[in-house]
């Protein structure tokens, strides 16, 4: 049985804050928890060393669809939801260069989760 996995948020809630904020000037209160969550959601999706790299990729993705989020055009496009979250994926991403460098890094040792007395 293959089931979707339903949003946190509704796209439809989403993309009324946006329009809503266009028309205010600035992003709303509601608009600025809606992407803090889906932030959030998405950060979830990937897989980082440790916990500073997470923090660091996260607000990245925070900031980028904070700054970003007056260019959203509801004419051309139809759903904000997966707008916001390109440009999350693409700030965490952004994020991950910074820090690590294009390729992560090369010095990276894998954890160790048994000791095989072979390998020593």
């Amino acid at each position: 049985m293959n089931q979707m996995k339903k949003n946190i948020i509704s796209k439809v809630e989403l993309q009324y804050e946006l329009i809503i904020s266009k028309g205010k000037g600035s992003l709303t209160k509601r608009g600025e928890e809606l992407i803090i969550i889906l932030a959030n959601e998405l950060i979830k999706k990937f897989e980082y060393f440790n916990e500073d790299d997470r923090y660091d990729c996260l607000n990245e993705g925070i900031y980028s669809m904070l700054n970003k989020w007056s260019s959203f055009n509801e004419v051309k496009y139809d759903n904000a939801f997966s707008y916001m979250t390109e440009i999350g994926k693409r700030g965490m991403a952004k994020g991950m260069n910074d820090l690590r460098g294009k390729y992560y890094s090369y010095t990276y040792v894998p954890k160790m989760t048994s000791i095989n007395k072979f390998y020593l």
